[in-house]
């Protein structure tokens, strides 16, 4: 769920779907996202989605 505050200052909380990067919409209620979606196949994004996480270092590469 994302939440925000337009420029008229509404607060708007909206469930947002990205597909392989891509921005598909925005869904007021997920029961709306449900048509659109499978909800038990979506995984919630850790952090913000225009700055992904960085991979785990592997212990491959760390130093003796």
């Amino acid at each position: 769920m994302i939440r925000y505050s337009e420029t008229h200052g509404y607060d708007r909380r909206v469930y947002r779907l990205h597909r392989h990067g891509k921005f598909i919409g925005e869904y007021k209620t997920p029961e709306e996202l449900g048509k659109v979606v499978d909800l038990a196949t979506l995984v919630e994004e850790e952090g913000r989605p225009d700055q992904p996480e960085a991979p785990p270092a592997s212990p491959l590469n760390r130093r003796a």
